[in-house]
């Protein structure tokens, strides 16, 4: 009976060593994949040095004249995203394993004025298409969450041309929304400088912006400028305008930015939604409806072309869809490359009702 005892007990610790040297070797394994890649990304950004020894916290909230560099950002590939367009062949991976889980700033590389045009004539020669993305971030967002955040919408929408981040010095609090409104007015003459400069380029093809909630008040004043500048219209440069989520007056939009925007002739692509929380309460702190906000009223005035994107967000991300929203990832991914209008792209349903007609983003099958 001692025998048949040991032997049990032979056999039980037997069977935990091999687990537990199992356990170790696969451990041993999967620390030894990479599970980042690296996704660089252009900025131009009038917001002062703050801690330049720490990548996280290199810019603040103050004000300052505008200057260039890039970002290097490791994205975290455990970090499971819905977007079909996804091509992770276009990144390299980072076998670094001392990087934390989660997406990384890993450097702010800055750059003279002429460092920063070759950078960006680089990323130009060695895209797929010469075309130029310019991102607007809006409140409450520090310059390290919009370098992540512009390296995984690169990554997630897949965009195949050059991405160049513009971020002005909002406070990164959601406690500085007045101060915010009137850092974004400032930020205006800046971004105009960097579209005018952008535009004077041999190299550069299509110019996009995209902006996001505040960040249209940066991008309605200079287009409202560049609207009646003779140079900049003739060089016929500006693509695709997206509006993600504005916060701005609906009416204010109406009377006295969509008339600039038309002299641009180009199209104008708005994305609204009635699950953005934020935006719901942007007005009913302003007491009058945002443009984005599509369950106070939803906006319908063409040639826009007005995208509910409320089939495909929740509370959670209806503000957020350009980097939550597989679905609407696929839908601009198609739109900045194919240059499809809402009719033609066969991520949207068509929508005609008694307030005109619209276009729905389809959910993903």
């Amino acid at each position: 009976m001692q025998t048949a005892l040991f032997k049990t007990r032979r056999h039980g610790l037997l069977a935990l060593l091999c687990l537990t040297l199992g356990s170790s070797f696969s451990a041993l394994t999967m620390a030894k994949e990479p599970h980042h890649i690296l996704v660089p990304v252009i900025y131009a950004t009038d917001r002062a040095v703050d801690k330049p020894s720490d990548p996280d916290k290199y810019f603040g909230h103050d004000r300052a004249v505008l200057s260039y560099g890039t970002v290097d950002v490791a994205v975290d590939l455990k970090d499971k995203v819905d977007s079909p367009v996804i091509d992770l062949n276009r990144w390299p991976l980072i076998r670094d394993q001392e990087i934390k889980k989660g997406h990384r700033l890993l450097a702010v590389n800055p750059m003279t004025d002429t460092g920063y045009r070759d950078a960006l004539g680089r990323a130009i020669a060695n895209a797929d298409i010469n075309d130029v993305l310019v991102y607007l971030h809006g409140y409450s967002k520090t310059f390290k969450t919009v370098a992540r955040n512009a390296a995984l919408m690169s990554y997630e929408m897949n965009y195949r041309g050059t991405s160049v981040l513009y971020s002005w010095p909002s406070r990164g609090t959601a406690t500085g929304y007045a101060t915010d409104l009137v850092t974004a007015d400032w930020s205006a003459t800046k971004f105009t400088q960097l579209l005018r400069e952008l535009s004077q380029r041999e190299d550069v093809g299509n110019i996009h912006i995209m902006a996001h909630s505040m960040g249209h008040r940066i991008m309605f004043s200079s287009l409202a400028e560049l609207s009646t500048d003779q140079e900049f219209l003739a060089q016929d440069k500006l693509g695709e305008i997206i509006m993600m989520a504005p916060d701005y007056d609906t009416d204010t939009f109406s009377e006295r930015v969509l008339p600039h925007l038309l002299k641009l002739n180009t199209r104008l692509s708005l994305y609204v939604s009635d699950h953005d929380v934020p935006l719901q309460a942007s007005r009913r702190i302003s007491r009058y409806p945002r443009l984005g906000d599509s369950r106070d009223q939803l906006y319908i005035a063409p040639p826009v072309e007005t995208i509910d994107l409320s089939d495909v967000v929740s509370v959670f991300n209806g503000h957020s869809a350009h980097r939550d929203s597989g679905a609407t990832q696929a839908d601009i991914n198609k739109l900045l490359h194919e240059r499809l209008g809402a009719a033609e792209r066969s991520t949207l349903a068509t929508i005609t009702d008694r307030r005109g007609t619209y276009w729905r983003v389809k959910p993903l099958d």
